[in-house]
């Protein structure tokens, strides 16, 4: 995996938005040992991943998804793990963790910037199926708008990254909104059938 590795290093040394000068750092996953099946891509890292880890999904949220995943027998290691943007996005907080900051949504400049690099990730690993974990990566995926609540456990098409694209909620929405557990292991159970059969199966 050189070129994966070569990659990260690119990710690590860039300066191409202003999101380089409030970082601690760049964050992203271990480099697979084997083939992936599936590539997880969430929005952007939160304050635990930006300024401990350097590990996408190892905070609250990635405990979360680490539980859901249990349920349905997939290790992390069998994983790759991305995120739209890089860097942590930030604003300026009266009650801010990790940091001076706050998260925020990235603008448009910045996922414009940092979305190559998600691009060559996928071009470098080549997994069989994406699965986005959230609105705004998905919304970059498919290059339109869309609603959650009517996309979530469906199998869709990516024309930007040529591939198969999965959609489900960010994990870190199941902190806000416990209802969304039942719909979330749904999806997983839908994800779990296309692992081992080849088909997303109705739940």
């Amino acid at each position: 995996m050189k070129e994966l590795m070569e990659l990260h290093k690119r990710i690590c040394e860039c300066r191409k938005c202003s999101l380089c000068e409030t970082r601690v750092m760049p964050v992203v996953d271990d480099i697979p040992e084997n083939t992936i099946r599936l590539m997880l891509i969430g929005e952007a890292p939160g304050g635990h991943e930006a300024t401990i880890s350097g590990r996408p999904f190892s905070g609250q949220a990635g405990e979360i998804l680490d539980d859901f995943l249990h349920t349905i027998n997939l290790e992390r290691k069998v994983l790759y793990v991305s995120n739209l943007v890089k860097c942590r996005p930030v604003k300026p907080s009266k009650r801010p963790r990790y940091g001076l900051y706050a998260n925020r949504k990235p603008s448009r400049e910045e996922v414009q910037e940092c979305s190559i690099f998600l691009e060559k990730e996928v071009q470098i690993l080549e997994p069989e199926l994406l699965v986005t974990l959230g609105k705004t990566p998905l919304e970059w995926c498919l290059g339109r708008t869309i609603s959650m609540k009517d996309v979530h456990g469906q199998m869709l098409y990516s024309d930007i990254l040529h591939r198969q694209v999965y959609a489900m909620y960010h994990p870190a929405s199941l902190i806000y909104n416990r209802a969304l557990a039942s719909k979330y292991t749904e999806d997983l159970e839908r994800l779990s059938s296309w692992l081992h059969e080849g088909a997303i199966r109705e739940i």
